[in-house]
């Protein structure tokens, strides 16, 4: 395994309070000692005098070279870096950390992709570009969040992120319903994750409240087929993401303007699925794969794919009618049944 230079802090919190005559406290005071390796290390108590032993608790990464590290370059390191990739000799031999790590072979969307996607990205949407799609991955709480994904358009919010231990379970449906509409926007249509059963609750609170929704399952079978209709996918969910990379892919004509928000966990997660080609299509890999070698689950992708996969998209050629257009005043001509008297009416239409 490749290492890196690093040095350790020792964090030493120690809390002071001082009570004066009206019996206040003192902030909390932190110092940091820099140390060569985890300890333990002596340390004397300032309150009870006694000298104890303690462990540093993190580590700070120091940018540097090999040849700034001695004791690897007595390992015969630099020689087995020699041996490396050109771009990890880079990084771990020249100190160069602006190289761009090699995406793997199968991987779905390429990073360089979804980089530019976020390059793009303004902290305001189009002007007059409503939003279309609200996608949503739901929790079952406990460390699981919930992510919120609005789109307009081409342009993606801000995620919304509700701790998974914020969560109510015994009444889940009505206040995940409440958090969706919280955050939706000009009637856009809410995609809902019922993978896991947890969307389940949600679907009837917001179907009884009359709001669109689609019902998203990534297990279920799909028809369809890729841009240039040369394979089929093995689910729905493969389906998704690959038309995530399709839409990211800067060839097409004119090139991709999807616009995606600054967050280096999306970028993390949306860069982790890999893909095989099957009989039966394209499949993405199993999302319990990508949680174990993430160490979580990637929902802030998840989300994010499916606000893309379903509602409006000028890129697969649908009309976005333009939000906050003036109201046109219609006069309509019509009849009543009181003999020959004409009647003028008129009714409010909004384009």
């Amino acid at each position: 395994m490749l290492g890196l230079p690093f040095r350790l802090l020792l964090e030493l919190r120690r809390r002071v309070q001082e009570h004066s005559e009206q019996g206040t406290d003192r902030d909390e005071h932190d110092q940091e000692i820099e140390v060569d390796g985890p300890g333990p290390y002596p340390f004397k108590n300032e309150r009870t005098g006694e000298t104890e032993m303690v462990r540093a608790i993190s580590r700070t990464f120091i940018r540097s070279r090999l040849d700034d590290n001695p004791d690897y370059l007595r390992t015969g390191y630099k020689d087995r870096l020699n041996r490396a990739p050109e771009d990890l000799r880079n990084v771990y031999r020249g100190g160069d950390y602006t190289v761009g790590m090699r995406d793997q072979p199968n991987q779905v969307i390429p990073t360089a992709w979804i980089e530019a996607a976020q390059k793009r990205w303004t902290k305001n949407p189009p002007q007059n570009v409503p939003m279309v799609a609200i996608g949503v991955d739901c929790s079952g709480g406990g460390s699981d969040p919930m992510i919120i994904a609005p789109r307009y358009d081409y342009w993606f919010a801000p995620l919304i992120e509700i701790p998974g231990k914020q969560l109510p379970m015994d009444r889940l449906g009505k206040f995940g319903a409440a958090a969706i509409l919280t955050e939706r926007r000009n009637k856009a249509l809410v995609i809902l994750d019922m993978g896991g059963g947890y969307g389940q609750s949600i679907f009837e609170n917001l179907k009884e409240n009359e709001i669109e929704v689609f019902k998203y399952n990534g297990t279920e079978t799909t028809g369809m087929r890729t841009r240039d209709r040369i394979y089929g996918f093995y689910n729905v969910r493969s389906h998704a993401i690959w038309s995530f990379r399709e839409a990211l892919d800067p060839d097409q004509d004119q090139g991709s303007p999807i616009a995606l928000p600054p967050d280096q966990v999306l970028l993390s997660d949306l860069t982790a699925p890999t893909f095989e080609v099957l009989p039966r299509g394209i499949k993405v890999e199993l999302k319990e794969n990508i949680v174990k070698r993430l160490g979580r689950s990637p929902d802030r992708g998840d989300s994010v794919i499916m606000s893309y996969y379903a509602g409006a998209s000028s890129l697969r050629g649908m009309d976005i009618k333009p939000r906050n257009r003036p109201v046109e005043v219609v006069t309509k001509r019509g009849t009543r049944s009181s003999g020959s008297q004409v009647v003028i009416t008129k009714r409010m239409r909004r384009r």
